[in-house]
C-alpha cells in the first residue's frame, strides 16, 4: 500500500531475485516487478510483527513513484529468513516504529500503528446491514443569514452511510427525524481557508426532498476530521457512481455479485 491508500488484498512472490506483487482478486501487478537487490533496507515493525516497509533504490522509486512500499504478511518471518539466509549484503534489515517515507517526492512519517486503525475502520465499513455508516463526527452547518440577519453556524451530528449523509440535531439527536442528503447528484467542494468565520469547511450540493437542487456548507474542528470527511464523501459518492442500487449490498454478497 501507499500512504492514503486503501490497503488490498494481494500477492507477494519471489522468483529468481526478482520481487513481484499482484493483486489478489484480479492478479494484475500492484507495482513495476524490480529486482531484489534493488531493496536497500527493510524496516521491520516492532510492535506490528507482521508488518514491513520495503525502501527500494532511486531507479525503481523513479519509475513507481515512491520510496517505501508498506505491506503486512503472516508470512513474515519467513520472509526475513529468506533474505538472511541468501546473505544478501546489499540489504539492511532494521527494527522500528516508524520510516520516512518519500510518496510522489513528498516525505512524510510513517508509523506503523497506523495500520491498526485502517484495520479497524476497514472492519467498520465491512460490516453485512444493509444501512452501513463509515463515518461519523460532531459538525456544524452554515445557517445563512441573507440580508437582514448574520449567518448562523448550527451544531449537529454528521453520519456518512451508504444511502447519503445522515444530518442529526445535536442537542436532540434521537427525538428529530434526521435529515438525510441521498447520494443521487451528491456533488463536494472543498472550500480553502475561512468560510463565514470557521476554518475546515465544505460545500455539498444535492437534491433536497422537494427534488429541488440545493446545497449546504458544513465546518468541522479540525484537520484530521475535515480530510476524514472529505475522504468518506469522495470515496462514498465514486462507488455510487460505480455500483447504484447494489450499494445496498452486504459487502460479502457485493464481492460475489462481482465474481
Amino acid at each position: 500500500m501507499k500512504l492514503g491508500s486503501e490497503p488490498q488484498d494481494s500477492i507477494f512472490v519471489l522468483a529468481n531475485d526478482v520481487v513481484i506483487f499482484l493483486y489478489k482478486q484480479r492478479k494484475n501487478i500492484v507495482v513495476t516487478p524490480f529486482k531484489i537487490l534493488d531493496i536497500k533496507e527493510l524496516v521491520i515493525a516492532e510492535n506490528v510483527p507482521s508488518a514491513c516497509t520495503m525502501q527500494v533504490d532511486e531507479t525503481v522509486e523513479d519509475k513507481i513513484g515512491r520510496s517505501h512500499l508498506i505491506f503486512e504478511s503472516k508470512s513474515m518471518g519467513l520472509i526475513l529468513r529468506y533474505v538472511l539466509e541468501r546473505n544478501y549484503e546489499e540489504i539492511e534489515v532494521d527494527f522500528s516504529d516508524s520510516v520516512p517515507i518519500r510518496d510522489q517526492g513528498v516525505e512524510k512519517d510513517f508509523c506503523f500503528t497506523d495500520l491498526d486503525a485502517i484495520r479497524q475502520e476497514k472492519a467498520d465499513e465491512e460490516n453485512n446491514g444493509t444501512l452501513r455508516a463509515t463515518y461519523n463526527s460532531q459538525m456544524y452547518i452554515l445557517d445563512e443569514g441573507g440580508m437582514f440577519k448574520s449567518d448562523t453556524w448550527l451544531p449537529i451530528y454528521g453520519i456518512m452511510t451508504n444511502i447519503g449523509l445522515f444530518r442529526c440535531n445535536r442537542e436532540q439527536p434521537l427525538q428529530l427525524l434526521p435529515k438525510i442528503m441521498r447520494l443521487h447528484r451528491l456533488k463536494l467542494e472543498e472550500l480553502k481557508g475561512s468560510y463565514s468565520g470557521r476554518r475546515y469547511c465544505f460545500r455539498l450540493q444535492y437534491i433536497n426532498d422537494k427534488e429541488k437542487e440545493s446545497e449546504k456548507i458544513f465546518s468541522v474542528d479540525d484537520q484530521e476530521t475535515y480530510n476524514m470527511w472529505i475522504k468518506k464523501v469522495k470515496k462514498t459518492v465514486e462507488e455510487y457512481r460505480r455500483l447504484g442500487n447494489s450499494m445496498l449490498l452486504s459487502p460479502a454478497a457485493l464481492k460475489n455479485s462481482e465474481g
